[in-house]
């Protein structure tokens, strides 16, 4: 998706989307089309632009399942300039020993948004990825990812 930018908009139904295909080979391609043309596709995973998205890695409690998921948004209270209940939070892998984890945050209302974009359009949403996130984070030095050219 491209960046929300200042007027906070959906994509219109006919904005041309960079969208990413398997060829015959199997390799990834690119084409370009709009939301309505991808109702063929019927499923899509999503990359969310990095700027519409907050990276954050908090400290958390060796805890589990439900009791993981009450706490997540009181760990990263402090680190976001909103309500975490405004957010969808999505957890990450452990960073270290001390318990870090790699938080993603990003805002809930233009999220659902989106994905009712789609799905009124028989699109089914498999899952949605912050574009810093698409490609493997390397141990040592850094990734690079150029969306949207």
């Amino acid at each position: 998706l491209p960046p929300r930018g200042d007027g906070r908009a959906l994509p219109a139904a006919d904005a041309r989307l960079p969208v990413f295909v398997r060829g015959d080979a199997g390799a990834w391609v690119r084409q370009d089309a709009s939301i309505e043309a991808l109702a063929q596709r019927k499923t899509v995973v999503v990359l969310v632009d990095a700027r519409d998205t907050v990276l954050l890695t908090p400290r958390l409690p060796p805890l589990s399942g439900a009791k993981l998921a009450q706490a997540l948004p009181n760990a990263v209270e402090d680190m976001l300039l909103t309500d975490p209940a405004a957010c969808v939070l999505a957890l990450g892998p452990t960073i270290d020993d001390a318990g870090t984890r790699l938080v993603v945050a990003c805002d809930r209302g233009w999220l659902e948004a989106v994905v009712q974009s789609f799905e009124k359009r028989g699109v089914s949403v498999l899952a949605a990825w912050p574009a810093s996130l698409s490609l493997p984070l390397q141990a040592e030095g850094g990734t690079l990812a150029c969306v949207h050219d």
